[in-house]
């Protein structure tokens, strides 16, 4: 809402199937874990535009965070958990 453009929602059953759509140009752009398009990024398939932390990622230090690229109130942490299965033994 920051940007001040407008999206459609294109649901995918994960990261791989949003990937390539967006690497084949049949979908504009994705959000999603830095973990899953980082491959992508350093063989040149993906720019990335900006990195949604307060922080920039030392990952890719070079990428600008959403503030930094002036889209107000933009900032989030995105958490992943790990689940299993109630019954799994740990």
């Amino acid at each position: 809402m920051s940007a001040g453009f407008q999206a459609v929602h294109v649901p995918f059953r994960g990261g791989p199937e949003a990937l390539t759509e967006v690497t084949t140009g049949r979908v504009d752009f994705t959000c999603m874990g830095m973990s899953a398009a980082l491959g992508f990024i350093r063989d040149g398939q993906l720019i990335p535009l900006a990195v949604s932390s307060a922080k920039r990622s030392s990952a890719l230090p070079e990428v600008p965070t959403t503030l930094e690229s002036g889209l107000a109130d933009s900032d989030y942490n995105y958490w992943m958990g790990l689940f299993v299965p109630a019954n799994t033994l740990i």
